[in-house]
C-alpha cells in the first residue's frame, strides 16, 4: 500500500492504513493506493483520496471532502463528515455518505447506499427507512376473579315450646280403717223410703196423729 502525504510518498507493507496512527502529526490530505488484497484504509480530517484496488476493501474518509474509489470486489465505502464522492466500482458495494451533501455511485454492478436527503445517488438501492417506534402496547387487564360464593343464611331457630300446664293431682283414696279387734263393724244407715210420706204415696209408715 502506498500513501502520499503533503507531496511526500512512502510505501506501507501491510494492507492497513490509519492516518492518525501511521502519519502522526501530518495534517494531510492523503492519497492512498491499496493493494490487490483486502485493505482497510482510514483517512485524515482533510480531503483525502483513497483507492482500494482489488479485494474486499473498507475505505473510511473520516473528516473532509474525500474521494473514495472501491475498485474491484465487494467494497465498503464510508464518507464521514463533509461533502464526499464515493465510487463503488466493480462488485456489489456498500456506500454510506455520512453528514454532508455526498455523491454516491454504486458502479457497474450496483450497490446499497445509505443516503441522506441532501445526497445524490446513482446505481444504488436505498433501503427503506426503519419505521418509527410506535406507542408501547398496553397490556390487557387481567380478568377479575369470580366472586366468592355467598355464605348460606343460618337456619332460623325454632320458637320455644309453651310450657305444659300441670295437671291437678288426683286425690289419693282414703285409707280403709279396720275396726278395733272385738268390735263389730258399723252398719250402714238405713235407706230412706222413696216418695213423700205425707202425701200417702210413699211406702213408708205414717206416724199416728
Amino acid at each position: 500500500m502506498r500513501d502520499h502525504a503533503g507531496g511526500v510518498g512512502g510505501r506501507i507493507e501491510r494492507p492497513r492504513f490509519v492516518a492518525a496512527e501511521d502519519r502522526p502529526g501530518a495534517a494531510g490530505p492523503f492519497l492512498v493506493l491499496g493493494t490487490a488484497g483486502d485493505d482497510v484504509v482510514t483517512g485524515s480530517g482533510a480531503g483525502d483520496c483513497l483507492v482500494g484496488g482489488g479485494g474486499f476493501d473498507v475505505l473510511d474518509g473520516a473528516g473532509g471532502d474525500d474521494v473514495l474509489v472501491g475498485g474491484d470486489g465487494a467494497d465498503r465505502l464510508i464518507g464521514g463528515p463533509g461533502d464526499d464522492r464515493l465510487f463503488g466500482g466493480a462488485g456489489v458495494d456498500e456506500l454510506t455518505g455520512g453528514p454532508g451533501a455526498d455523491v454516491l455511485d454504486g458502479g457497474v454492478d450496483g450497490g446499497t447506499c445509505d443516503a441522506d436527503p441532501a445526497d445524490t445517488v446513482t446505481a444504488c438501492t436505498v433501503p427503506a427507512p426503519a419505521p418509527l417506534p410506535g406507542p408501547a402496547p398496553v397490556p390487557a387487564p387481567l380478568p377479575e376473579p369470580p366472586p366468592a360464593p355467598a355464605a348460606p343464611a343460618p337456619a332460623p331457630e325454632p320458637a320455644p315450646a309453651a310450657p305444659e300446664e300441670p295437671q291437678p293431682a288426683e286425690p289419693a283414696p282414703a285409707p280403709e280403717v279396720a275396726p278395733p279387734p272385738g268390735e263389730a263393724p258399723a252398719e250402714p244407715p238405713p235407706a230412706e223410703p222413696e216418695g213423700d210420706p205425707s202425701d200417702g204415696t210413699g211406702d213408708g209408715v205414717v206416724a199416728p196423729s
